[in-house]
């Protein structure tokens, strides 16, 4: 499978050394350590953590502990202490793991959330965010909708049978968010007309830098409303490992 993610797939082609390139969604972090009430004092592992810019946005917000995880990372350490791993971190547990847009790219899902239920303190949060084939946008493009990846992505998920997948394995829901994006919108558009995602990526690039911006706004307020009537094509779940007596 490692011949589909060229060397400039768009995990990997940032500079660790330089974070202040990365494209940080600090909207993203904000949320997270609001809805978890997180502090300084919790830790968080990103597993899947490709380019490290959830890590980074986390940091930035003040998560003093903050771990990286990705089978294909370069082993390594930011300027800012995030340590970047290719091997599941066994020196801790942690309070957070989050998965964002990593779980649709493995064999099992099952058994990758039982390895990371093995790290997640008790009482601990997993946060997932995925595809969502039961989006609109899934039902209205079919095989053009981007999220489907192929080959790269191996499993995708709906809400309702991810929830199934984590309550059988100990993980209570209590959050669940749908956040498709623009992105999702335009290009699955674009592929249901004939182009590749090359093309469409380029013409997207100079939609930005043109009076022809329009297409971008229609395409952000159709995510949106997706989104709001529970149909986006992306959702974060977010679960808490149950403590097991007796």
């Amino acid at each position: 499978i490692q011949q589909y993610y060229p060397n400039d797939y768009y995990s990997y082609c940032f500079d660790y050394s330089h974070p202040e390139k990365m494209p940080v969604n600090e909207a993203w972090a904000v949320k997270i350590i609001d809805l978890l009430k997180l502090t300084e004092k919790h830790s968080v592992l990103d597993w899947g953590a490709g380019s490290v810019a959830g890590c980074y946005a986390l940091y930035k917000q003040g998560i003093d502990t903050v771990r990286a995880y990705d089978p294909f990372a370069v082993p390594n350490e930011t300027p800012e202490g995030i340590k970047i791993q290719n091997t599941i971190p066994n020196d801790r547990n942690f309070d957070v793991i989050i998965m964002s847009h990593s779980l649709e790219h493995v064999d099992a899902p099952g058994v990758e959330i039982e390895k990371a239920l093995n790290i997640l303190n008790d009482n601990g949060y997993l946060v997932i965010s995925t595809p969502n084939c039961n989006s609109m946008l899934f039902h209205k493009h079919m095989e053009h909708w981007i999220q489907i990846d192929a080959p790269r992505h191996k499993t995708i998920f709906n809400p309702d049978a991810l929830i199934t997948l984590c309550r059988g394995m100990g993980l209570a829901p209590i959050n669940l968010e749908y956040n498709g994006a623009m992105f999702g919108v335009y290009h699955s558009r674009e592929l249901s007309e004939g182009k590749t995602y090359k093309e469409s990526k380029k013409r997207l690039e100079s939609l930005t830098k043109e009076d022809n911006a329009g297409m971008l706004i229609k395409s952000t307020m159709v995510a949106e409303w997706l989104n709001e009537i529970h149909y986006g094509d992306q959702f974060t779940a977010i679960f808490k490992k149950e403590v097991k007596h007796g």
